[in-house]
Parts: structure tokens; sequence; C-alpha cells
């Protein structure tokens, strides 16, 4: 159980700050560099979580040895990937690529033109989604391919780095099975591996996507 809020600059950086304290009473401090949009940013998905964990009745239990049923409901639980970053996006049939704030939380994949805008572009489910290395004509070699299946879905975009793109393939491909694991619901909801030195993934988390009869993104 942890509450956050909004506290000066942490001594010596020119930052807002974000503290977060943990139910035993431990005090976290970060700077968070990009100032009160940061602070805003991280505050709203910091309280989503909590208000997820607070349905579930986690964090009232006392600590202490779990029970058999507990310890199995632990062994079955499916882990909530989170990440949220800046990257570069493919338009779908026209047009310059553009660059655009993504957040992948609660087994749900979303955008934004801005990270201090509060309603994305677009908000899709990501049961049975899938996110692979793609080689794409003129971009660098950290380019991705996201397929939202429930939605005939399909995004090409652009990573900054090599770790970047493992990132977003791990994350993409856990919060698909944490939202399958939620029975998430299907389609638009609004209006780990290794990367060898020349850039390619391992085999491990190499699929083929039938790219016949999907629909590019038309959106921005």
């Amino acid at each position: 159980c942890i509450q956050s809020k909004e506290s000066s600059p942490v001594k010596g950086k020119s930052s807002s700050g974000l503290q977060i304290i943990t139910k035993d009473g431990t005090i976290y401090e970060f700077s968070l560099p990009n100032g009160e949009q940061d602070v805003s940013l991280w505050q709203k998905h910091i309280d989503i979580l909590m208000k997820r964990v607070k349905s579930r009745g986690e964090g009232s239990a006392d600590y202490g040895e779990a029970s058999g049923s507990e310890e199995l409901e632990s062994e079955e639980r499916v882990d909530n990937p989170f990440k949220m970053g800046w990257l570069n996006k493919q338009p779908g049939k026209t047009g310059f690529w553009k660059r655009r704030w993504f957040v992948v939380t609660d087994g749900v994949f979303s955008y934004y033109k801005t990270k201090s805008i509060i309603n994305p572009i677009q908000q899709l489910s990501l049961v049975n989604a899938e996110a692979r290395q793609i080689k794409v004509a003129g971009k660098s070699l950290w380019c991705f391919q996201l397929f939202v299946p429930t939605s005939n879905r399909l995004f090409v975009m652009e990573t900054s780095s090599r770790e970047e793109l493992v990132e977003w393939i791990s994350t993409i491909r856990g919060a698909a099975k944490y939202a399958k694991s939620l029975n998430l619901g299907e389609g638009n909801l609004s209006s780990a591996a290794e990367a060898g030195d020349d850039g390619s993934i391992t085999d491990e988390i190499e699929n083929e996507f039938e790219e016949d009869d999907l629909e590019g993104d038309d959106s921005d």
C-alpha cells in the first residue's frame, strides 16, 4: 500500500519532486526533471494502480505467513506490466512519422499527442495482442510491430535504442497476458528477450504475422 504526493524538489536537483510513502512508513523521494507535468502524470498512474489494488482487497491484509489458498493465488496471479514513453509512430497510408506518448498499463495500450494531455487519441485492449521486431526501410534497427487482433489494428513504431525495443516488446506481451487473465473488454476502448548485435532479437520472441487483410493505423 502506498500513497503519493507532490513534494519539494530533491535537494541539489533543479526539478519537481514526487514523494511515495509505503505502508510501513518508508518514504521515497524522486526528482522529475520535466516538472509538474511529470508529477501529475506519475500521480495519475499511481492512483490508478492503488484503486485496482484496493478493489481486490490487497494491501488490507497484515503481513505474515500466507495461507495455502493465498500462496496458490499468488502463484496464479499474472503480473501487470507498466511502461510509458515516447515512440515514433508510422502513419497509416500517407503522411509522416509522428512522435507520440505511449502508455501500457492494466492490459491497455494508449497513446497521446503529448504526455500532458489526459484524453488519449486511442485506447485498445491488449487481449491476444502480439508484438515483434521488424525492419523498416529508412528507419533505425529498433522498430517493432504491434497487432491488436480484437480490433484488427496494426501499429508500427520506432524506439530510441535496443534496450527500449526489448522493454516495449516484453511489456506489451506481458500486458496481453494480464488483459486475458482479466477477461478485459476487447477492441477499441476509446476514439524478455535479448537483442543481438545486429539489432535482431532472439528466436524466443520471433513471431510471423500475416499482414493480409489487416487494417493499418490511420489515426493520429
